[in-house]
């Protein structure tokens, strides 16, 4: 739920791109544009090949390299567009798209409260339980510190 709320978010920040119009229906999945624009690379669910986009020098080798592995499921100039798209520049994406752990965090903070006020409003019991964020990922930390 979390990934699709994500990628819609994206896909309405690029949808008056033209190039990102022009290769979204040339990808086997669009959330691997956004993928690609985020991480610089694209994945093939089936073989398991990466195709790093955001590396200028190996692009071209690598692209007909990957269009062999994976069978021809991509579109070369979509990649070819897909990899302009990634240089352009990524951070800019990820803050305009807010795909920061911040605002990603938010998000998720925000949708859990209003499940929970959600099904006490339906009758059902509920309880949210908060974990702080700090310690550095370490939860067992988190819970030390308090």
């Amino acid at each position: 739920m979390e990934f699709d709320n994500e990628v819609a978010r994206c896909r309405e920040f690029l949808q008056d791109d033209e190039r990102f119009l022009a290769i979204e229906s040339k990808f086997p999945h669009p959330w691997k544009i956004i993928a690609g624009i985020y991480l610089g690379e694209v994945k093939d669910s089936e073989t398991g090949d990466i195709l790093n986009v955001a590396d200028d020098e190996k692009f071209a080798d690598n692209v007909d390299n990957f269009l062999a592995k994976t069978g021809g499921r991509y579109d070369k100039e979509a990649l070819e567009i897909l990899k302009t798209l990634t240089q352009e520049n990524p951070n800019n994406f990820r803050e305009k798209a807010d795909l920061t752990n911040e605002g990603m965090s938010s998000r998720a903070f925000e949708r859990a409260v209003d499940h929970a006020i959600e099904n006490s409003k339906n009758g059902k019991p509920t309880i949210l339980d908060m974990v702080p964020n700090s310690g550095g990922g370490d939860m067992v930390a988190a819970f030390e510190n308090i």
